[in-house]
């Protein structure tokens, strides 16, 4: 296996991923992959990338603008319309380089991330596969989960946030996640824990993103795409997860024309670590493969 940072352009702004090239002469098969709300690619990911390149495929794995390698201001603004824009920079990166085979690209995306990949895959009717994990589907079905106290001081810091960037004041931060009763946009019992521990032990990234996106996590809602994804979609979802309803994943899934859902008994964070790990991994790899590499 060999891994190849490259750069590519979003919307005039350079991004960072890392190609991993399986095995073997090209062109391969290619799955696209970026990370979930507010974070990086280094974040738990590569080991997804090498199961996967293993498997004899290759994987590129990028930061959206703003994150991590990627270049962007403001930083660590997580946006549902700039990350899928990113998402199809990338596909276009892949798409124009000589060892992927462009007729074989897959999706996956997790959290945030997992919503992002369906609303993709409706827009690009090209895309053979897609592999979603605990996926964020729907903003109302999530911020019913969060209390109206703690989602009216959110709402308010998403417009004082807007107001400022209106006005070109500084940007107003929310704590990407936190302890429960803490204002976050995460904070749930299991989510500082469970983030935290995807988090590397020296990296520039920080517990904060600008505000806004405490108004547009309402109104974003990538199961209005899932009836346009044409492609098989594998969809892997937590019974125990406190941050996405159960009910909303699986009336996603039923609207999917060719989709596999697998229920595990685990919360949002436990796939990314330990046996929750090898057998989310294995299962996405044996559906990647079975569409990418296995010939029909």
């Amino acid at each position: 296996m060999k891994v190849i940072t490259q750069k590519f352009l979003s919307r005039g702004t350079t991004c960072t991923g890392d190609l991993y090239l399986p095995e073997g002469d090209g062109p391969h098969p290619c799955v696209v992959m970026a990370h979930g709300f507010g974070a990086q690619r280094d974040f738990a990911l590569p080991p997804f990338a090498r199961v996967f390149a293993e498997a004899g495929m290759a994987v590129f794995l990028f930061d959206y603008r703003g994150f991590g390698d990627s270049e962007g201001l403001p930083r660590q603004w997580v946006s549902p319309r700039r990350h899928i824009q990113d998402f199809h920079a990338a596909l276009a990166h892949v798409r124009a380089c000589d060892d992927i085979d462009k007729r074989r690209l897959g999706l996956w995306g997790t959290s945030f991330s997992g919503g992002h990949v369906l609303v993709v895959a409706a827009q690009d009717r090209d895309i053979k596969v897609v592999s979603s994990m605990v996926p964020f589907v729907s903003g109302p079905a999530s911020l019913g989960r969060i209390p109206p106290s703690a989602l009216l001081k959110l709402t308010w810091a998403g417009v004082r946030d807007w107001l400022q960037s209106l006005s070109g004041g500084p940007v107003h931060q929310l704590p990407i996640v936190g302890q429960p009763g803490d204002l976050a946009m995460m904070s749930t019992p299991e989510s500082y824990a469970g983030y935290m521990a995807m988090v590397p032990a020296e990296t520039g990234w920080r517990n904060e993103t600008p505000a806004r996106i405490a108004l547009a996590a309402g109104l974003y809602m990538p199961a209005r795409f899932a009836s346009q994804v044409n492609c098989p979609t594998l969809i892997v979802a937590g019974r125990q997860d406190s941050l996405i309803p159960l009910e909303s994943i699986r009336k996603t899934a039923a609207s999917i024309s060719n989709c596999t859902l697998e229920v595990l008994d685990c919360g949002h964070f436990e796939p990314y670590q330990g046996e929750f790990f090898k057998t989310v991994s294995q299962i996405q790899s044996r559906f990647l493969v079975q569409v990418l590499v296995t010939p029909a």
